[in-house]
């Protein structure tokens, strides 16, 4: 049985979220032990039922930062897959400046909670969870995902430093946070030019870029995933919100149509 990948929403930074014309539900990985969830962000319990995932399945919340736009329905989450904290199960795996910021002290007790360190390590209900190193204005980590079919790599929201593809070497898949198009910096996120370097490093079989922002213009992005194809020879490819992939087959379902070979 394979693992999919489902995004729930693709807005990166406020003034995206904020208008909602994408989503920003973060991600569900779904294995076979396991339903994890990464940065619920505004919308993700609604977006959860939406496509069909039972949110009291949840097993592991995984919150890069404590930003809003990653963790702002983190408490609806572990409401849901604890019965309103009266079944205590299941594990969240966050800073600890955004536990002890954002999760209700009724919900400290019904998740078990690790918090999340560079290079830390977790073996959870037959997955390791790695801790990768991140730089972003805010106490930040990226995550690698070791399940039986694939090893999948989230960067988080982060800025371009010089050792970053070394925490992704050993990636099947890598999700990125590409929040900025090419020709557009930030000091604290990537953008397209970033990717470039980074994907030029390592060799996933995979790429999939997500955490658009605003200044992305309408399809901007599925023209860069092709350009970072095309200069690396990697797969890349840009998530919708909805869109699901399979890591056995790196197929990719899009309003019910799958597609393959981006």
């Amino acid at each position: 049985m394979s693992d999919k990948i489902f995004f729930l929403g693709t807005a990166g930074g406020a003034e995206a979220v904020n208008n909602q014309e994408k989503a920003s539900g973060g991600i569900i990985i779904k294995t076979i032990s396991n339903q994890i969830h990464i940065d619920p962000g505004p919308g993700a319990a609604y977006h959860t039922k939406k496509i069909g995932i039972n949110l009291s399945e949840t097993s592991i919340i995984l919150i890069s930062h404590g930003h809003l736009s990653h963790c702002a329905d983190a408490n609806s989450i572990i409401g849901a897959m604890t019965f309103q904290g009266r079944n205590p199960k299941g594990f969240l795996i966050c800073p600890e400046d955004a536990y002890n910021k954002f999760i209700r002290e009724e919900y400290k007790t019904a998740v078990k909670f690790f918090p999340s360190e560079i290079s830390k390590s977790f073996e959870i209900n037959n997955l390791k969870i790695v801790c990768s190193k991140a730089q972003h204005n805010a106490e930040s980590t990226g995550f690698k995902i070791y399940s039986k079919n694939a090893v999948i790599g989230y960067t988080s929201d982060t800025k371009y430093f010089p050792s970053i593809h070394k925490e992704y070497e050993d990636c099947d898949i890598l999700i990125i946070n590409a929040r900025d198009p090419e020709g557009k910096k930030s000091e604290h996120n990537l953008n397209i030019s970033d990717v470039l370097k980074i994907a030029g490093k390592i060799k996933p079989k995979l790429i999939v870029l997500t955490h658009f922002g605003a200044a992305f213009q309408q399809s901007q992005h599925i023209y860069d995933a092709r350009k970072i194809q095309k200069e690396t020879g990697i797969q890349t490819i840009a998530a919708d919100d909805g869109m699901i992939v399979d890591t056995d087959s790196y197929a990719v379902e899009r309003q019910q149509k799958t597609l393959s070979g981006f």
